[in-house]
């Protein structure tokens, strides 16, 4: 992060709170930076005044319906005292998840029978992110077990292999997860996903 010319601090997450003093505009700017240590070409800068009041945090986030992989949230609509509100930002479990024009949004790909929180965040058409709203508390339900008898792959390589077997899982009755490999001696490396398996059994009763 580069405030007004001069390096501030960097950070692995996608957003940042960076101090400003007041009495003028800031100028912001952002690059990244690999393992190696080699920076990006910095953004377009953007123009912060401290002075500007950003919008109200939004009220009554409330969950509106609820599914073995999905969760969805209405809100009431912030005000801000100039300009407009031009979306909100969703945030699971304190980190940014994305960004709607609505007051309405739906998370999916989650786990089944797990518990998340989630807060909204107003954005204005200068780009100010106003206070988050009191966190609500959500959780998925449990799948409908499985009846199926046929055998499946999950592969590792795609976010698909894993939507597909959402929609499919009733069917299946073995799952073969390819997040496993076969070291040395017999043993075995990988690491188990919760969200594909004893999560709330998302592999609906198949023996993963």
């Amino acid at each position: 992060m580069r405030r007004d010319g001069a390096n501030v601090t960097q950070t692995r997450r996608l957003s940042l709170y960076v101090a400003l003093k007041p009495g003028g505009a800031h100028n912001l700017a952002v690059a990244a930076v690999d393992t190696r240590g080699r920076r990006s070409a910095f953004s377009a800068p953007i123009t912060i005044d401290p002075a500007h009041v950003a919008p109200s945090a939004p009220q009554d986030v409330a969950v509106v319906g609820n599914s073995a992989s999905e969760i969805s949230l209405r809100w009431s609509p912030s005000t801000v005292p100039a300009g407009r509100i031009v979306g909100y930002r969703v945030l699971r479990d304190g980190a940014p998840l994305f960004q709607v024009n609505d007051t309405i949004a739906t998370a999916t790909g989650l786990a089944a029978a797990a518990t998340y929180s989630f807060t909204v965040a107003a954005v204005d058409g200068q780009g100010y992110i106003g206070p988050e709203s009191a966190p609500v508390s959500a959780t998925t339900v449990v799948p409908v077990p499985s009846t199926g008898s046929l055998h499946a792959f999950l592969l590792a390589s795609t976010g698909r292999s894993f939507t597909d077997l959402q929609a499919h899982y009733t069917s299946v009755g073995t799952l073969y997860p390819t997040y496993f490999d076969c070291a040395g001696g017999g043993a075995i490396d990988g690491k188990d996903d919760p969200l594909r398996h004893n999560r709330g059994r998302s592999c609906a009763g198949s023996p993963c």
